[in-house]
């Protein structure tokens, strides 16, 4: 081995072990008990005059934490404080069979709570 192969060669070692000491040392911030408790969501009001179709996950009598577990399965969580805390995402669908076959087939089977919502510039009433 010539002394420009033995340099080259100690320095792609070097550069990897110095590399790889980084990625250590700033995966060592997220570690599994610090990265569950890190609040990665934030749950907005609901708009005053909506219109259209929402799924609402969970009707509660007092806030929840934006770390409740049924909000990790879902996009934007949007809570109506107009009747309790009613936590829901909009669905955004044109017509009602879309929506009720969304909620029936995908929804429902991992919350057996959810409810199918149409509001109209704000006034909320369940679809059946």
């Amino acid at each position: 081995m010539n002394k420009l192969t033995f340099i080259v060669a100690s320095f792609l070692i070097y550069s990897n072990l110095a590399a790889q000491d980084e990625l250590t040392s700033s995966t060592n911030l997220y570690n599994k008990d610090s990265y569950t408790k890190v609040v990665y969501r934030e749950i907005k009001d609901f708009p005053k005059l909506f219109s259209g179709f929402t799924i609402e996950l969970i009707h509660s009598e007092v806030p929840l934490s934006s770390n409740y577990p049924i909000f990790s399965q879902y996009g934007k969580i949007l809570v109506d404080k107009s009747d309790g805390y009613c936590y829901q995402f909009i669905a955004d669908f044109e017509e009602d069979d879309a929506a009720k076959k969304y909620l029936q087939d995908i929804i429902l089977p991992r919350v057996k709570s959810a409810k199918l919502f149409y509001y109209k510039e704000g006034i909320r009433s369940e679809v059946k």
